[in-house]
């Protein structure tokens, strides 16, 4: 079950120090998520949301895109932008989350996700996992009315939002230059055949290494990897435009459609004509919250 301990609103803290600059946590917690896992949320989500990838895979949509998540990553969410995440092919997610307001969260998110985007998957980002694994850590006793000091629950926010601001502000280099290359030559090439042979060759090590490489800092081997890849783009197409799944096929690098069709299933548990359907924009709907699923 998710581990997460709700903290009093600012309202009920006592009196005596601007308000206005402390950074508060409204719940945080170290999940451990079902195979089966789905958030979808409307844009009345009132928080803002830092999550990282401790294991497995799954995809996250906001602003009308599909974005993958791997292993060693980290995705945001700001209010107002409606949004939704998923585990994919069966794989359990396990996370590290805190949900935020108060202080400058609403400036300084908007600053991280117009210079880098709502995903760091291209950055060293094991300072902010550390900095996540101890506010999760001290959270409930550091949360009034425990006895605990809000000042330095919020001085542990203020820390992961300045890291996350120094890796946008970062020419990505990613903790481990090889896997960093083979990322970025897939990212370019993956609507393309891809040998995984002749990528380790085009990185000096072996197609064992890059195998190892992949699992232990992805939790995914080379060849999945890419898959996942172009069904991200594949979902993309499908929500964004009128191509017809034999299209969408080629356009991944798949050029037999009833193969694309058993991958995409297995992968993200519909067939694309299900996907196309179910993810095709939600009218506004009054008085309704929205929120289909509350944790993490």
């Amino acid at each position: 079950m998710p581990r997460s301990i709700p903290c009093p609103s600012p309202e009920s803290q006592p009196a005596g120090f601007p308000e206005s600059l402390l950074f508060f946590v409204n719940r945080a917690g170290h999940s451990h998520c079902d195979p089966q896992f789905s958030i979808v949320r409307r844009k009345d989500y009132a928080y803002y949301t830092i999550h990282c990838i401790c294991n497995g895979y799954g995809f996250f949509r906001i602003a009308g895109q599909d974005h993958l998540l791997t292993k060693g990553d980290i995705f945001l969410i700001a209010p107002g932008q409606s949004h939704a995440y998923h585990s994919i092919d069966g794989q359990p997610l396990e996370l590290l989350w805190a949900e935020l307001h108060g202080g400058m969260c609403r400036e300084l998110f908007s600053v991280l996700t117009a210079r880098h985007g709502y995903i760091f998957s291209d950055t060293d980002n094991r300072r902010v996992f550390q900095l996540m694994e101890t506010l999760v850590s001290d959270f409930p006793s550091c949360c009034p009315p425990s006895g605990g000091n809000r000042y330095g629950i919020s001085a542990q926010v203020y820390a992961i939002l300045m890291e996350l601001l120094h890796l946008a502000e970062t020419k990505p280099t990613g903790a481990v230059p090889k896997l960093t290359e083979a990322l970025a030559y897939m990212q370019a090439h993956f609507t393309e055949p891809v040998s995984i042979g002749r990528l380790a060759d085009r990185l000096h090590i072996s197609s064992a290494g890059l195998i190892r490489l992949f699992q232990q800092h992805l939790g995914v081997i080379p060849l999945k990897y890419l898959h996942m890849k172009r069904m991200e783009y594949a979902c993309l197409l499908l929500r964004s435009t009128a191509m017809t799944v034999e299209q969408i096929s080629d356009a991944v690098g798949m050029y037999d459609a009833a193969s694309f069709c058993r991958l995409f299933k297995k992968i993200c548990a519909l067939t694309p004509s299900e996907y196309r359907a179910k993810n095709r924009p939600l009218p506004r709907r009054a008085g309704n919250s929205g929120e289909e699923k509350t944790s993490p």
